[in-house]
């Protein structure tokens, strides 16, 4: 895949937080769109560059494997590689903190019409 990711065109109007985030639900709007997301059980909001990073590298995924599931055999390490991260054990805690986060979240975009 090299170094290309791409960035779901919400995220790239809207954003998720870039710091921690105390409460359940964040949401966050610009121009006519508004981003939703809530917590899953027992996490936080994802938040900050990794949550972002993990996005992208998903959604490109999805892209070239043209499939809505992604099934993966890379290990985290393969990951944190790919995306041209440090591999120590404080980045790969931070990093698998946040993908926890934001496989257990709830992400939604509405449009003004739809709000």
């Amino acid at each position: 895949m090299g170094n290309l990711l791409y960035v779901p065109k919400c995220l790239a109007i809207t954003s998720l937080p870039h710091r921690a985030f105390p409460e359940a639900e964040w949401r966050r709007s610009s121009g006519n769109f508004l981003l939703r997301v809530i917590a899953g059980d027992r996490t936080l909001v994802p938040c900050g560059s990794y949550a972002r990073l993990f996005t992208m590298w998903l959604v490109t995924q999805i892209i070239f494997s043209k499939k809505q599931l992604i099934e993966t055999n890379e290990s985290l390490h393969a990951i944190l590689k790919s995306l041209a991260l440090k591999t120590d054990g404080d980045t790969r805690r931070r990093f698998k903190d946040q993908a926890i986060r934001l496989l257990t979240c709830s992400m939604s975009m509405f449009r003004d019409s739809e709000m």
